[in-house]
């Protein structure tokens, strides 16, 4: 049997598969990642992959004036998506999942900054994903944005606020807001860029994450794994 084979779109040098991949590659799989700000190309032709792993960024989905592979990223994934093909989207992942979905992405109400306790919906329930992997932990989060639904798709997670942490959009196609791939030199580099904010709401919520990464960063890895394993199995099952 051949390697599964995923297409990873990186969207900033800062936010790599972190565990997720480390996982995948663990459970079989190859990885073909595209550094697609950056002026990597995207592949002309889907053929040969068994899903596409589309990661985060400090950039909205919609910053197409500075970022315009953020249009051609959407539009991959959306005839992903009508082709039926896999596909994990993590952050600003899963929000260009929700734009090429059609539903809206914008600022959300409150920004979420740090290990934010995530409930099940009772749709979770019998997700073919989340149900086997228990209550998650606290996650780490860092997002001023956040998407709606898209008509059609699931709604499975939520937190105090932000109603939308989880979608199921067709077989093995999940948006996500939550960061279930870092580790913590991954969360360590993005807080250093909030050094000298001028928000002290932000400043404060930043403060905490150290001690946060303390208590919650091991049970957070392995819940990330689990995801990426359960994720991997579903794709390489029949629709």
């Amino acid at each position: 049997m051949n390697a599964p084979h995923i297409l990873v779109l990186q969207n900033s040098p800062a936010a790599p598969a972190g565990i997720v991949g480390d996982a995948l590659v663990d459970a079989g799989a190859r990885l073909d990642t595209r550094l697609v700000l950056d002026g990597e190309a995207l592949p002309a032709a889907l053929d040969g992959y068994d899903g596409i792993l589309v990661l985060g960024g400090p950039m909205g989905a919609h910053d197409d004036d500075r970022h315009p592979a953020l249009a051609d990223q959407a539009a991959l994934i959306a005839r992903a998506a009508a082709a039926g093909m896999p596909l994990l989207g993590i952050c600003l992942g899963g929000q260009l999942m929700a734009r090429a979905a059609g539903a809206p992405v914008g600022r959300a109400e409150t920004p979420e900054i740090g290990f934010t306790r995530l409930e099940l919906l009772p749709e979770a329930a019998d997700d073919p994903l989340f149900a086997s992997l228990g209550p998650p932990p606290a996650i780490m989060e860092l997002h001023f944005d956040t998407f709606a639904t898209p008509d059609g798709a699931t709604r499975l997670l939520a937190s105090a606020d932000c109603a939308n942490q989880a979608f199921r959009w067709g077989h093995a196609q999940y948006g996500l807001q939550f960061h279930p791939e870092v580790d913590a030199g991954i969360v360590t580099t993005w807080l250093e860029k909030f050094i000298g904010t001028p928000s002290p709401v932000i400043a404060g919520a930043v403060s905490a994450v150290p001690a946060q990464i303390e208590r919650h960063m091991a049970e957070a890895e392995a819940y990330g794994r689990a995801l990426a394993r359960r994720w991997l199995d579903l794709a390489l099952q029949p629709a």
